[in-house]
């Protein structure tokens, strides 16, 4: 619409059509309004910025509320009133984090144990504060072990066949997520996760089977769900490994992958234990725990070093990661599920690969020819 023409009087500048006067005004209040000197636009799209920042900030702090939740606040607590005067348990890796934490509860609730790592000396530290800790005294023994050599563990094992009478609990705790090679040419991951553990628990069976009813506890991980599909070439044409030659089954190097090999051999144990015995097999995620690897971890880089305010925010202390384990090593309710995954002190439910028996099978083959059973 063209807005009628003026003229101009004396008086002012009048249009010389009266019934258009009040729509040609809305038109240039209108104009005036976006482009006027009020800058209304401007200050529109600056509102529009300000709420999407606060609706992002606040969409990031509900993430991190719940996230936290999750993963540090919601957790359950062992049973605390269960004593365990009389047995005898082993806990692999017990020198720092979760397996620390795990043997300090175990004391303060009477158990004699058997620490199996492989520094002498920080071990005898932990033992020394867990003596301090527990008022009543602990009986607590170290034994070396280090998972990085099959000889090792059959010499630890022999050990312990030899100088103990039982064996009440066997705690598989001690685990990596570090690249490298063992002693006997695995990978590093696969051969401590999994290997280690697999020939450590078949050497003590039949102390455990003499010791029944008795339980084995394997610690698994979140991380199994993200599993690849399992590959059991044991030399790999394409691997250049050079420092010792070629890595052994190279193709299951990755941390699920080891992780979801516990929870196939904890499936497996569980079967072959299931009519001629009394020892209770089952693993653990304990959740995300701050440990002294992930410490370690952050701290070797430089800029790494500045999230580690945020990681111990996130993610829960080796106290909390250890109820769990402890649950399934005293809860009587634990003998129910022999072969299960637990999570929060309850049956959790497994990534799908590790109810595949038939690899399960394939896996508990492999590992016999693997660790020379």
């Amino acid at each position: 619409m063209q807005c009628p023409e003026v003229r101009e009087e004396n008086r002012g500048t009048v249009y010389q059509s009266s019934g258009e006067s009040s729509t040609c005004q809305a038109a240039d209040d209108t104009v005036e309004f976006l482009t006027g000197s009020g800058g209304s636009i401007m200050a529109l799209e600056g509102w529009a910025v300000a709420l999407i920042v606060i609706g992002s900030i606040l969409t990031i702090v509900a993430l991190m509320s719940f996230v936290y939740y999750w993963c540090v606040l919601r957790y359950r607590v062992a049973d605390t009133s269960v004593s365990m005067a009389g047995k005898t348990i082993v806990i692999t890796g017990a020198s720092s984090g979760i397996g620390k934490a795990t043997a300090l509860a175990l004391a303060r609730r009477g158990a004699r144990l058997i620490l199996a790592c492989r520094n002498e000396q920080k071990t005898a530290q932990v033992i020394s504060e867990i003596k301090q800790a527990v008022p009543d005294g602990a009986e607590i023994l170290y034994r070396h072990l280090d998972l990085v050599s099959l000889k090792s563990v059959r010499s630890f094992a022999e050990r312990i066949i030899r100088e103990e009478s039982k064996l009440d609990i066997l705690i598989n705790n001690a685990g990596i997520g570090q690249k490298g090679r063992t002693e006997d040419g695995f990978d590093l991951m696969f051969g401590v996760n999994h290997f280690g553990p697999f020939l450590l628990t078949n050497l003590l069976l039949d102390l455990l089977r003499k010791s029944a009813p008795s339980r084995v506890v394997n610690l698994s991980s979140l991380a199994h769900r993200f599993s690849p599909a399992f590959d059991f070439t044991e030399f790999d044409k394409d691997d250049d490994s050079s420092a010792g030659g070629a890595v052994r089954y190279l193709r299951l190097a990755s941390y699920p992958i080891s992780k979801m090999a516990v929870n196939l051999f904890t499936r497996e144990l569980g079967r072959r234990l299931a009519d001629d015995s009394q020892v209770t097999v089952c693993s653990v995620h304990p959740g995300i725990v701050y440990t002294g690897a992930i410490d370690g971890a952050l701290r070797r880089g430089s800029c790494r070093k500045l999230l580690i305010p945020l990681f111990r925010f996130l993610m829960r202390t080796p106290e909390a990661g250890a109820q769990c384990v402890i649950h399934c090593a005293i809860d009587e309710s634990v003998r129910q599920h022999s072969g299960d995954y637990f999570v929060d002190c309850r049956p959790g439910n497994e990534g799908a690969m590790a109810s595949d028996e038939a690899l399960a099978k394939q896996l508990w083959e492999v590992s016999c020819q693997a660790t020379g059973l």
